[in-house]
Protein backbone atom coordinates (compact mmCIF):
# COMPACT_ATOMS: atom_id res chain seq x y z
CA UNK A 1 0.00 0.00 0.00
CA UNK A 2 1.18 3.35 -0.90
CA UNK A 3 2.46 5.66 1.83
CA UNK A 4 1.13 9.55 1.72
CA UNK A 5 4.60 11.97 1.65
CA UNK A 6 4.26 15.58 2.21
CA UNK A 7 5.75 18.63 3.99
CA UNK A 8 3.33 20.14 6.42
CA UNK A 9 3.27 23.90 7.84
CA UNK A 10 2.06 25.24 10.78
CA UNK A 11 2.48 28.56 12.33
CA UNK A 12 4.20 28.25 15.52
CA UNK A 13 1.04 28.83 17.86
CA UNK A 14 -1.34 28.08 15.63
CA UNK A 15 -4.12 25.49 16.53
CA UNK A 16 -3.77 23.50 13.49
CA UNK A 17 -6.36 21.15 11.95
CA UNK A 18 -4.51 18.39 9.25
CA UNK A 19 -6.82 16.43 6.88
CA UNK A 20 -5.35 13.14 5.29
CA UNK A 21 -7.21 10.68 2.85
CA UNK A 22 -5.62 7.19 2.34
CA UNK A 23 -7.82 5.65 0.38
CA UNK A 24 -5.59 2.93 -0.69
CA UNK A 25 -6.18 0.95 2.62
CA UNK A 26 -10.04 1.42 1.93
CA UNK A 27 -12.22 1.41 5.05
CA UNK A 28 -10.56 2.73 7.88
CA UNK A 29 -13.65 3.04 10.51
CA UNK A 30 -12.63 1.52 13.80
CA UNK A 31 -8.66 1.93 13.14
CA UNK A 32 -6.62 4.05 15.78
CA UNK A 33 -4.32 6.43 13.94
CA UNK A 34 -1.27 7.92 15.66
CA UNK A 35 -0.22 11.44 14.64
CA UNK A 36 3.86 12.22 15.81
CA UNK A 37 6.37 14.67 15.35
CA UNK A 38 10.01 14.79 16.18
CA UNK A 39 13.09 16.48 16.11
CA UNK A 40 14.43 16.13 12.48
CA UNK A 41 17.27 13.28 12.02
CA UNK A 42 20.28 14.32 9.29
CA UNK A 43 21.93 11.25 8.25
CA UNK A 44 25.17 12.44 8.95
CA UNK A 45 24.23 13.80 12.64
CA UNK A 46 22.11 10.28 13.22
CA UNK A 47 24.28 8.47 15.22
CA UNK A 48 24.71 11.43 17.70
CA UNK A 49 21.20 11.82 18.13
CA UNK A 50 20.82 8.31 18.78
CA UNK A 51 23.25 8.88 21.68
CA UNK A 52 21.53 11.81 22.75
CA UNK A 53 17.39 11.34 22.58
CA UNK A 54 15.73 8.32 22.84
CA UNK A 55 13.09 7.38 20.52
CA UNK A 56 10.80 8.83 23.42
CA UNK A 57 12.39 12.35 23.86
CA UNK A 58 12.91 13.01 20.30
CA UNK A 59 9.02 13.24 20.27
CA UNK A 60 7.69 16.55 20.85
CA UNK A 61 3.98 16.15 19.86
CA UNK A 62 1.24 12.47 19.59
CA UNK A 63 -1.93 13.24 18.90
CA UNK A 64 -4.68 10.70 18.06
CA UNK A 65 -6.55 11.14 14.74
CA UNK A 66 -9.95 11.28 14.40
CA UNK A 67 -12.10 9.49 11.45
CA UNK A 68 -13.69 11.63 9.35
CA UNK A 69 -15.25 9.74 6.96
CA UNK A 70 -14.46 5.88 7.01
CA UNK A 71 -15.46 4.36 3.89
CA UNK A 72 -13.17 7.02 1.99
CA UNK A 73 -10.32 6.61 4.17
CA UNK A 74 -10.54 10.33 5.47
CA UNK A 75 -8.66 11.06 9.15
CA UNK A 76 -8.16 14.47 10.73
CA UNK A 77 -5.62 15.35 13.70
CA UNK A 78 -5.95 18.38 15.66
CA UNK A 79 -3.42 19.98 17.42
CA UNK A 80 -3.50 22.76 19.87
CA UNK A 81 -1.35 25.91 20.07
CA UNK A 82 0.45 24.46 23.00
CA UNK A 83 1.24 21.38 20.87
CA UNK A 84 2.32 24.15 17.84
CA UNK A 85 4.20 25.98 20.51
CA UNK A 86 7.76 24.72 18.62
CA UNK A 87 10.98 26.42 17.77
CA UNK A 88 10.82 27.49 14.67
CA UNK A 89 12.34 24.82 12.36
CA UNK A 90 11.84 21.86 10.33
CA UNK A 91 10.95 18.39 12.14
CA UNK A 92 9.98 15.36 10.81
CA UNK A 93 6.07 13.81 11.11
CA UNK A 94 4.48 10.64 10.55
CA UNK A 95 1.02 8.38 11.13
CA UNK A 96 0.50 5.32 12.00
CA UNK A 97 -2.57 3.03 11.53
CA UNK A 98 -1.59 1.86 15.60
CA UNK A 99 -4.43 -1.09 16.20
CA UNK A 100 -2.64 -4.10 18.20
CA UNK A 101 -3.26 -7.13 15.45
CA UNK A 102 -2.02 -3.87 12.86
CA UNK A 103 0.90 -1.27 12.47
CA UNK A 104 1.89 0.28 10.16
CA UNK A 105 3.23 3.81 8.46
CA UNK A 106 0.08 5.89 6.80
CA UNK A 107 1.66 8.79 6.06
CA UNK A 108 5.28 10.64 6.41
CA UNK A 109 7.28 13.89 5.75
CA UNK A 110 8.59 17.39 6.94
CA UNK A 111 6.64 19.02 9.23
CA UNK A 112 7.36 22.96 9.24
CA UNK A 113 6.87 25.21 12.19
CA UNK A 114 7.09 28.65 10.68
CA UNK A 115 7.75 31.11 13.06
CA UNK A 116 6.02 34.18 13.85
CA UNK A 117 6.57 37.77 15.82
CA UNK A 118 4.08 37.16 18.46
CA UNK A 119 5.95 34.45 19.81
CA UNK A 120 9.81 35.27 19.90
CA UNK A 121 11.90 32.59 19.99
Amino acid sequence: MAISTATLTVWRGQRATLDFTTSDWGNISGWSITFTVARRRSKARQDELTRLYTAESAKVVSQAAEIVDGPTGAYRVTLTSTQTNLVSGIYEYDAWRTDADREVPLAVGEFVVAGVVRLPV
